[in-house]
């Protein structure tokens, strides 16, 4: 999340942190730009398409990576 004036990082990256951790970590960025971008507003940038573009972004995380898992699952297993 960044400002003219400020930027801020969520760093949830550990030695032994699991895939299935870090992207539930990328999801909650997500949403927590999601969230902060009224605050980023102006009177020329309302910002509700970027909110509609980080949305979809999460619509595609949450349907591409079960779809994936399940395919690479059932790939190993024949």
């Amino acid at each position: 999340m960044v400002t003219e004036n400020d930027s801020r990082v969520i760093d949830p990256n550990l030695p032994s942190t699991a895939d299935r951790i870090r992207l539930g970590a990328f999801f909650g960025n997500l949403l927590l730009n999601w969230y902060s971008q009224p605050g980023h507003s102006n009177a020329n940038d309302d910002r509700v398409a970027y909110q509609e573009w980080i949305l979809r972004q999460s619509e595609d995380l949450l349907g591409d990576v079960p779809r994936c898992f399940l395919e690479l699952w059932n790939r190993s297993k024949g």
